[in-house]
């Protein structure tokens, strides 16, 4: 982190396009432009297929471990996705509802991550391990067909859905003439082909994507969510296997990968796959309880059964059938009035999920539906188009997705970023004030705002974004951060600005953090002080050059 001298006090900046980990967040997830990897079927929190399913919700498809003496059997094991109003902060696995009319492309959508939680997929060029995407050596690709044509309407006749399926089909070709032989271009057009309902043609790009790069994780995770669907576990299982082996930290497909083993009642091996989701204190670790109760039950460990279906329900209190797995785990610890109890609320959950859902298809608009989606698909062509530094191209698609989709979130800030590194500030700022009217207690889109108000000068537009981000998520330490190193840079309220600092790492105990509590101390002339809080910074980063200048600007100790 480079230093620079203002009012005679060294402090650490990023030029504010970065204020402490904050900045680190967005500069990592718009290098080369974009998480696309994952963010080539999801854009921020986007669809996944219909069919992955819980087995539960499928014809037939009791999970192992259900208990017939409590209520309905079959429904016990539903997955519940992300509660309304929640987000896990990372792209995750959702069940869509069933697609309507015009052919959908899937309406379901994520909320932008909350603030205390944004994690990212690596971004393009990086979704092996560590190398970068392209052609490998010697791969015999198989000869994919073009994207089949679309039904025209009469002439002078209007079909706002049919144009759009023809919309969706011209950005998959594009890319395919853009980037022949690239696993992130056919990714997308796969993702065209499987949600306009042609499935087969789908797995045939996602195979082609794993031809071209063998740890490509998407592809692995989207093949296996096709067998998942047509209940062809065992290959199932091998895909999600391959995609965690590709992405170890990709909750999403250690929980289906967990779905998979269920169904053939594989418990031990499904309690060491969610393991490491456990700790991650989100909806997706409230899932991974949830399975986690599953695979006990199998195992007839009903008091672990017990504890991990209350941590599901306390993490994702709307997670219906975590409700039913406590019943059950009770019912065999012979606890049958509480096992009745949760019971009830169960059925009465499940009722009124129900209710909510009927009431969601009948105002469902197909066309809205299927403009968002392929927003979506704009938003992921950018994606590519960034990550391979087309940026004029990706622009044009970022600005279609916004425009296709009034609620969008992503491509919006996508823009702001964009211009924001161009230095068209002022077009920055008109996106990220759309992000903010759209999210006014979104405490990213705040921190992102003030950034640009700060860059373009105006320190109390900023100072006020910063304080509506702290306000809106207290507990968040860039927002402190950004709030302690405006005032050091604008020398005032060095009160304020310790105190904030020192709340920051409080909040997140980072090397960044203290080197900002050193300099704040250092403008109070507390020397003693900034020397201690600098010792910390060093202990996290003992190489870091720039801290150890700070160090050094201290002087030696008396």
């Amino acid at each position: 982190m480079p230093f620079e001298r203002l009012r005679g006090t060294a402090i650490p900046s990023c030029g504010w396009r970065c204020v402490g980990h904050f900045l680190g967040l967005v500069r990592a997830r718009t290098h080369g432009f974009g998480y696309v990897v994952a963010g080539l079927l999801i854009v921020a929190g986007a669809i996944w297929p219909a069919g992955c399913r819980p087995a539960a919700e499928r014809p037939g498809g009791a999970a192992p471990g259900a208990d017939p003496s409590i209520g309905n059997t079959q429904a016990a094991f539903d997955v519940a996705s992300t509660p309304p109003g929640e987000s896990s902060g990372r792209l995750e696995f959702h069940t869509p509802p069933p697609e309507t009319g015009a052919g959908a492309l899937s309406p379901h959508r994520a909320e932008t991550p909350s603030p205390d939680a944004v994690k990212r997929p690596s971004p393009m060029g990086t979704s092996r391990a560590g190398g970068q995407t392209g052609r490998a050596q010697g791969t015999d690709l198989p000869e994919l067909p073009g994207l089949p044509e679309i039904a025209q309407p009469p002439q002078g006749a209007a079909d706002p859905a049919a144009q759009l399926r023809r919309e969706a089909y011209d950005v998959a070709e594009e890319l395919a003439t853009a980037f022949p032989n690239q696993p992130d271009a056919l990714a997308v057009r796969g993702w065209v082909y499987h949600r306009l309902g042609n499935t087969s043609e789908a797995s045939r790009c996602w195979n082609a994507c794993v031809k071209l790069d063998p740890r490509f994780a998407e592809a692995h995770f989207q093949l296996g969510a096709v067998a998942l669907k047509a209940g062809k576990f065992a290959e199932a299982q091998e895909c999600f296997q391959r995609a965690v082996q590709a992405d170890p930290k990709r909750a999403d497909a250690r929980l289906r990968l967990a779905e998979a083993l269920l169904m053939e009642g594989k418990a031990q091996e499904t309690l060491v796959v969610v393991g490491p989701v456990l700790a991650e204190g989100s909806a997706a670790a409230a899932e991974a309880r949830y399975f986690s109760g599953r695979a006990c039950l199998v195992l007839r460990q009903y008091v672990e059964a017990q504890r991990h279906f209350e941590e599901a329900i306390r993490l994702a209190p709307a997670m219906t059938h975590a409700y039913h797995g406590l019943a059950t785990a009770l019912a065999r610890l012979g606890r049958s009035d509480q096992a009745r109890r949760y019971q009830a609320e169960f059925e009465k959950r499940k009722q009124d999920d129900q209710q909510a859902e009927k009431k969601r298809l009948m105002a469902l608009d197909d066309v809205a539906e299927l403009r968002a989606a392929v927003a979506r698909t704009h938003a992921a062509a950018a994606q590519v188009f960034g990550a391979h530094g087309q940026l004029r191209v990706a622009e044009k698609h970022w600005r279609r997705a916004a425009a296709l989709d009034p609620q969008d979130t992503e491509a919006r800030l996508q823009l702001a970023i964009l211009f924001q590194q161009q230095g068209r500030l002022q077009e920055a700022l008109v996106w990220s004030e759309e992000l903010v009217e759209r999210q006014p207690r979104n405490a990213v889109f705040l921190l992102h705002m003030g950034v640009i108000h700060a860059e373009i000068g105006r320190l109390e537009a900023a100072e006020g974004a910063f304080r509506r981000a702290v306000e809106a998520a207290p507990d968040h330490a860039p927002a402190h951060a950004a709030l302690a190193q405006l005032y050091l840079r604008a020398g005032r309220n060095l009160g304020q600005a310790r105190h904030h600092a020192e709340r920051a790492v409080h909040l997140a105990a980072t090397a960044p953090n203290y080197a900002l509590l050193a300099a704040v101390c250092r403008a109070q002339g507390d020397v003693p002080a900034a020397r201690r809080a600098i010792q910390q910074a060093l202990r996290l980063e003992p190489h870091n050059a720039q801290i150890r200048a700070l160090e050094q600007s201290l002087g030696e100790p008396k």
